[in-house]
């Protein structure tokens, strides 16, 4: 546990969880203005009840595909360097608990294709590989995703053969796990890394998360 992880504050936090089809000890999931209360210590992936601030962050830990805003408060402990969610002495719902599957999985396949065509392909064209790169960036917004995994896998292939290593060959690859797994959502953001470092990582990111709670927010309406 880090030093960050050790404080422990009394706050109020608002933000994403996200749950199954019931909590994780099996309750019913809350509805909207149920407060759940911890008794013991609070201690992030442990004990206490669990939200994160930003709606990505809270996918990365989401045990299903049920999603609710939340407020936590009481005795609040941070987890992760930046902070990626908090456990904290209560959380009261804000919203019902709605399913996100289909959100989600269009997010996925934008952020799968955007990680072929932007990402992997300009990396690609820094390599050199100038008609792979077209051939990723020329991909249609309704390529399916057999089609862009496959695509994916033959970048990834010229770039090895051509011997162009490092960002340009991660990138095929990651972009190429990326369309393969889009009913998982989190897959694009390792090809954003691959592709251009962590500015460009950063940047998806944040780009993701507000698409992210956009749709969110509209769902819970």
């Amino acid at each position: 546990m880090s030093e960050q992880q050790t404080i422990t504050q009394t706050q109020t936090i608002t933000g994403w969880h996200f749950a199954g089809a019931t909590l994780r000890d099996d309750r019913p999931l809350p509805k909207t203005g149920e407060k759940l209360t911890h008794t013991g210590a609070v201690v992030p992936c442990n004990s206490g009840y669990h939200l994160s601030e930003r709606a990505i962050d809270a996918l990365g830990f989401a045990p299903g595909l049920m999603v609710a805003r939340v407020r936590g408060g009481g005795v609040t402990v941070p987890h992760g360097a930046p902070v990626d969610k908090w456990a904290c002495e209560t959380r009261t719902c804000l919203s019902e608990y709605v399913d996100a599957r289909a959100v989600i999985g269009e997010l996925a396949e934008t952020w799968a294709r955007r990680a072929l065509r932007d990402h992997a392909a300009t990396a690609l064209r820094a390599a050199g590989l100038t008609t792979e790169a077209d051939k990723l960036a020329s991909l249609p917004d309704n390529v399916s995703m057999a089609a862009a995994g496959a695509a994916a896998v033959a970048a990834w292939d010229a770039a090895r053969a051509a011997g162009a290593a490092g960002d340009a060959a991660r990138a095929a690859g990651a972009a190429g796990a990326a369309a393969r797994a889009a009913g998982a959502a989190g897959a694009a953001a390792g090809a954003a890394a691959g592709a251009a470092g962590a500015a460009a990582r950063a940047a998806e990111n944040e780009l993701q998360n507000k698409e992210l709670e956009t749709a969110l927010m509209a769902l819970l309406k």
